[in-house]
């Protein structure tokens, strides 16, 4: 079992308009606490995955940005990037 913890941008619509779902899985109990001050939340039907859907650059920067010093490497193919 993978239990890398990962971060994906996706592309999704909300209201209608263009929108980036930041997607965090398998996130420790020290990233988890980070995550929520980011206002990046657990999904309620699938464990250890939480999401924030930004509608502006400047939600994204301010989800994506603290996580960038974590980054390990590239993204993969799918454009998973691995965090520490």
């Amino acid at each position: 079992m993978d239990t890398k913890t990962t971060m994906q941008l996706q592309r999704v619509e909300k209201g209608g308009k263009p929108a980036i779902r930041l997607v965090v899985r398998n996130a420790s109990a020290e990233l988890r606490v980070l995550l929520d001050t980011l206002g990046i939340l657990p999904v309620c039907d699938i464990a250890n995955c939480r999401e924030i859907i930004c509608s502006t650059p400047a939600e994204l920067d301010a989800a994506r940005n603290p996580l960038l010093a974590r980054v390990v490497g590239k993204a993969d193919p799918n454009g998973i990037i691995e965090l520490r």
